[in-house]
């Protein structure tokens, strides 16, 4: 399964639909390297590896920091019941598309299913 518009993508700005057609591409990758592996008879799935998702978490409220979502008295909908900005995306859209012109494997654990 894969995800379009998930946790920390929710834009503050842009196009959505530049956004969703960019998170589109990176799931086509995906697809195709999961369809690559059951051409030569294996069945695999991918999870991001917990210390990149964690480094990624700690990377996005640190840049909340610098913006109107850190302030006291800011209590949007995008704050958790701590505090936590978790929705959106901090950067601009041209860091989206960025972060998202490859698949960085390396991020990544391979699982195999046994068939």
């Amino acid at each position: 399964m894969l995800f379009v518009y998930g946790p920390a993508t929710g834009l503050l700005w842009g196009s959505l639909t530049f956004m969703f057609e960019t998170e589109a591409l990176w799931n086509v990758k995906v697809c195709q390297r999961v369809f690559s592996e059951a051409r030569q008879g294996r069945r695999v799935a991918f999870a991001v590896k917990e210390e990149h998702e964690r480094k990624y978490n700690v990377e996005i409220q640190e840049k909340f920091k610098s913006l109107a979502f850190n302030d006291k008295r800011c209590t949007s909908f995008y704050k958790n019941s701590q505090g936590t900005v978790t929705t959106n995306f901090p950067w601009r859209l041209v860091e989206y598309w960025r972060r998202l012109l490859w698949v960085e494997w390396a991020k990544y654990e391979k699982w195999e299913v046994a068939l």
